[in-house]
C-alpha cells in the first residue's frame, strides 16, 4: 500500500497482537464456546477488513459484482480462518487430566498458534488477495474474443510447474484458462497478458502433460470471484453443521463494514489500469489510502458530478483533471510516462485540485487567479512567507510574463502542491517524499516545485488548523 510498507506491517501486526491477547483471556475464562461453534467476531472483522483491504489494493476493474463476490469470499474465509484458529488455541486450554493449564503456560503456547496463523499465513494470504484482485481485474477488462498468453516472472525463482505453463495461448473462452489462470499457488507471481488475434495459439497437444495447478488454486478467480477456495482448503475441514454455525454468524457483516465504511475517499473514486504498468496503478491508489491515512474526508457532492473516476493515457501534461457537466463526471487522468518514483506525488496534487473543485466554495470551479476561495487563500498566504516564494517573485520581477513562475504562483496551483506536500509528510510515504525533496533543488531554468521541510513550516501549521477547523483530520 506505501513505500513505507514496514511501519504499516508492524501497525496491522500490532493491532493483531492485541486481539490475540483479549482472545486469549477470553478462552481461558471460559466465555467462548469454541465447541459449539461461536467466533471471537473483533478477529472476524479484522481479520476480513485487512484482507479487503489487500483485495481493494490489487482491484482496478469496473465491475461491481465481480468485486462483490471477493469481498464475500474473503469475509467466508475470515470466518473459518478465525474457527480455526479458535479450535488450536482451544485445544492447549487443558492438560492430560482435562485441567485448566495455568494463564501464562496457556498463553505462550496461544500466542504461538496465533504467530503462525495471524501474523506469517496473514502475509502471505494478504499477497495472494492482492495478487488474486489484480488478476481478477485483468480477467473482466479482457474483451470476450481476446487471445491470451501466460507469463511467468522469467527468473530463477519461477517454480518448475509454472514454468511449464509459460508461453501457453490459448482464446480467452478456451477450457484452459478454467484451471490454469493465475495465481496458482501461494505467492504466485504470475500473469496473464492479451496478444494479437494472428498470434498462433497453443496446439491441444501441447497442453498434454501439464502438471496440474493445486486444487485450491484451480478456480479462475476472475470467473468465479473466489480468492481462497474454502472445498480445498484446510480451513474448511469442517462438519457440515459447524460450517452454518460459522456462515451465520457472518451474517450481516459485510453490509455493516460497507456502511462504516461509507464515504471511504478511495471507494468514491472509480479506478482504472488502462495502459499504466500495475506499480503506477499502485502508486495512485496507494495516494488514495495515504490521503485516507491522514484525513477524514466528507463524501463528495454528487449534485453535478455524479462520477468521478481516474485512469492513464498517453498524454503530455503528467497529471489533469477534467470537470465535463454535460457528462456528470470529473475525469483524473495521469500519463503514463510519469515514473513510478513520481506517480504518488501526480497523484495527490491532482486529488488536491479535486478537493479544490469538490469542496471549497464555490464548488465546481477551481482556485485560479481572481477566484477567491478562503480555503485555498489562507494556504497561499502563507505560501507567500517562505523563501520558494521569493524566488517566484524574484523571476517575475524580471519578466512579469514568465510562464513557469506565473504556473507556480497561481493559488490552485500552491494548493495543490500544498496539499500533496502536506499528505506526503503526514502519511510518512517514503517514495513520494523522496519524490519532493527532488523538486525542491532547481533544475537548470526551471524552478523548484516544492518546498524544504523547514520552509514548508509555516503552510504546514495552517493546512493543521483548516483540517482540524473543518474537523477533517483523522487523528487531531
Amino acid at each position: 500500500m506505501r513505500a513505507a510498507a514496514d511501519d504499516g506491517d508492524a501497525a496491522t501486526e500490532a493491532d493483531f497482537n492485541a486481539l490475540a491477547d483479549r482472545l486469549i483471556q477470553a478462552l481461558h475464562d471460559g466465555r467462548l464456546d469454541v465447541p459449539g461453534g461461536e467466533l471471537y467476531m473483533p478477529l472476524v472483522e479484522a481479520t476480513y477488513r485487512h484482507l479487503d483491504q489487500a483485495v481493494s489494493l490489487g482491484w482496478h476493474a469496473a465491475d461491481p459484482k465481480l468485486r462483490q463476490y471477493l469481498g464475500a469470499n474473503v469475509l467466508k474465509f475470515s470466518g473459518f480462518k478465525t474457527h480455526q484458529v479458535l479450535r488450536e488455541m482451544a485445544a492447549k486450554l487443558t492438560d492430560d487430566q482435562g485441567q485448566v493449564r495455568p494463564f501464562a503456560a496457556f498463553r505462550a503456547d496461544a500466542l504461538a498458534i496465533h504467530d503462525t496463523y495471524n501474523v506469517r499465513y496473514l502475509r502471505t494470504e494478504y499477497e495472494t488477495a492482492v495478487a488474486s484482485a489484480q488478476m481478477a481485474s485483468k480477467w473482466s477488462e479482457f474483451p470476450a474474443e481476446a487471445v491470451l498468453r501466460y507469463d511467468t516472472a522469467g527468473d530463477e525463482r519461477v517454480r518448475a510447474d509454472h514454468a511449464a505453463y509459460d508461453g501457453i495461448t490459448r482464446p480467452k473462452d478456451d477450457v484452459f484458462w478454467q484451471q490454469h489462470y493465475p495465481p496458482c499457488d501461494w505467492a504466485c507471481r504470475c500473469t496473464v497478458v492479451e496478444v494479437d488475434d494472428d498470434t498462433p495459439v497453443t496446439p491441444a497437444s501441447g497442453l498434454a502433460g501439464l502438471p496440474p495447478v493445486p486444487a485450491e488454486f484451480q478456480p479462475n478467480v476472475g470467473q468465479t470471484g473466489t480468492v481462497f477456495d474454502l472445498g480445498h482448503h484446510a480451513y474448511g475441514d469442517v462438519a457440515e453443521g459447524m460450517a452454518r454455525k460459522i456462515e451465520a454468524q457472518l451474517v450481516g457483516i459485510d453490509s455493516q463494514m460497507t456502511a462504516a465504511r461509507k464515504g471511504n475517499y478511495d471507494r468514491e473514486i472509480d479506478s482504472t489500469q488502462n495502459t499504466a504498468s500495475r506499480a503506477q496503478h499502485a502508486a495512485v491508489k496507494g495516494a488514495g489510502f495515504d490521503i485516507e491515512e491522514v484525513l477524514n474526508l466528507p463524501a463528495f457532492p454528487r449534485d453535478r458530478f455524479t462520477r468521478i473516476t481516474q485512469g492513464f493515457k498517453k498524454q503530455q501534461a503528467w497529471g489533469w483533471l477534467d470537470a465535463k457537466s454535460n457528462f456528470e463526471k470529473v475525469t483524473l487522468t495521469y500519463s503514463t510516462r510519469v515514473p513510478v518514483s513520481e506517480m504518488g506525488l501526480t497523484a495527490l496534487h491532482e486529488h488536491g485540485h479535486l478537493l479544490d473543485l469538490m469542496h471549497f466554495e464555490p464548488r465546481y470551479v477551481m482556485a485560479e487567479t481572481g477566484i477567491e476561495k478562503a480555503e485555498v487563500n489562507r494556504i497561499v498566504q502563507a505560501a507567500k512567507q517562505t523563501r520558494l516564494w521569493q524566488q517566484y517573485q524574484g523571476r517575475l520581477n524580471l519578466d512579469l510574463s514568465d510562464e513557469q513562475a506565473t504556473e507556480l504562483t497561481n493559488p490552485k496551483e500552491v494548493w495543490a502542491r500544498a496539499f500533496a506536500q502536506y499528505i506526503a509528510e503526514e502519511s510518512g510515504n517514503e517514495t513520494v517524499l523522496a519524490a519532493v525533496k527532488e523538486h525542491t533543488a532547481a533544475q537548470g531554468r526551471d524552478l523548484p516545485e516544492h518546498w524544504t521541510t523547514e520552509d514548508f513550516a509555516g503552510i504546514r501549521r495552517e493546512m493543521n488548523r483548516l483540517f482540524a477547523q473543518k474537523k477533517w483530520l483523522r487523528n487531531p
